[in-house]
This record gives structure tokens, sequence and C-alpha cells, in this order.
């Protein structure tokens, strides 16, 4: 029964894993001291939503909070400070058209304006 029960959850482990990842594209682009990551996410071939971490370096604490408070009163935003890096973070639904992308128009359309896509 244990070795049943193993296999079973080894199997909707790896159906899991393999669903979650099949439905969303990751992005990443480096410049200079901005490090950005998209990661879309897709029901079917519709883009549901996007969310976009941008870290910057911003070389002081002092900078680095001077860029953060910039960023304090978007409320589609998450800002923090570490150290002489921000941390933004956001999460937006996809425009019409955009929506209408597909994994693959999406991640030509990133690796297109210069982020590497896994």
């Amino acid at each position: 029964m244990k070795k049943y029960l193993s296999v079973l959850f080894i199997a909707v482990f790896a159906l899991v894993l393999t669903g979650c990842g099949a439905n969303t594209l990751t992005c990443t682009h480096t410049d200079d001291n901005i490090k950005e990551e998209v990661k879309v996410f897709f029901k079917g071939d519709k883009a549901t939503k996007v969310e976009i971490t941008s870290t910057y370096d911003a070389g002081s604490n002092e900078k680095a909070k001077e860029i953060a408070k910039y960023y304090e009163n978007d409320k589609d935003s998450s800002v923090k400070v570490s150290g002489s890096k921000v941390i933004i973070k956001s999460t937006e639904k996809p425009e019409k058209d955009d929506e209408k992308l597909t994994k693959k128009e999406a991640k030509e359309s990133l690796e297109e304006s210069g982020y590497k896509c896994k």
C-alpha cells in the first residue's frame, strides 16, 4: 500500500510541476545596473497575468532610498530596499491585444526586445 501511495504521489507531483511550468513564460534582461524578470502566466493560449520584478543597483543606500521614494505611492507596485539595491515588483493584467498573444508569440516579442527566455 505504501508503495502504491508513493508512486501515486510522485505521479501527481510530476503532473503538477509540468502543468505549472508549461503555463508560465519567464524572461530576464540585464542592462548596466538593472536586472528585470518578466513572468507571463497563461491559461490555455490566453495571457492572464504579468509579473515584473526590477532590481536596480543604485550604488549607495542614499540613492536606493531616493529611487524607492519615487515608487512609494504607486499602488500597483511593491518596493523594497536592500542595501544599495531597490527591488520593485508589479503585477499587471495584460492589455487586450496582449491577451491574444500565444506563448510562442510572447516569447518571440520579449526576445526581440533583448530578453532571454526559458
